[in-house]
C-alpha cells in the first residue's frame, strides 16, 4: 500500500488543496506519495512540501540540518 493510500481523509483533503494552490509542487508530491510505501523513502523536498501542505512545522529540523553545514567560529583555548 502506498503512502497516498494510507493517508487519512483530512490530510488527503489538505494535500488536494495544496495541489490546487501549487499545481507543479502538488503534482510532484502526489506522484511521490503514490510511488512510495515508506515515509523513510521520501526526499527532504517531499517532506518539506508535505509538511507545508499539512500545516506541520518543519523549520526547526530543516534549520538544524542546514546549520550542520555552516562554518562556525573556532575557539582557541
Amino acid at each position: 500500500m502506498t503512502l497516498i493510500q494510507k493517508m487519512n481523509a483530512d490530510e488527503y483533503k489538505k494535500l488536494l488543496e495544496f495541489k490546487e494552490e501549487f499545481p507543479a509542487l502538488g503534482e510532484r508530491l502526489v506522484h511521490s506519495l503514490s510511488q512510495t510505501h515508506s515515509v523513510l523513502r521520501l526526499t527532504l523536498d517531499d517532506c518539506i512540501y508535505l509538511a507545508s501542505a499539512l500545516g506541520i512545522e518543519y523549520s526547526t529540523f530543516y534549520g538544524a540540518i542546514l546549520d550542520a553545514f555552516q562554518s562556525k567560529p573556532t575557539t582557541n583555548s
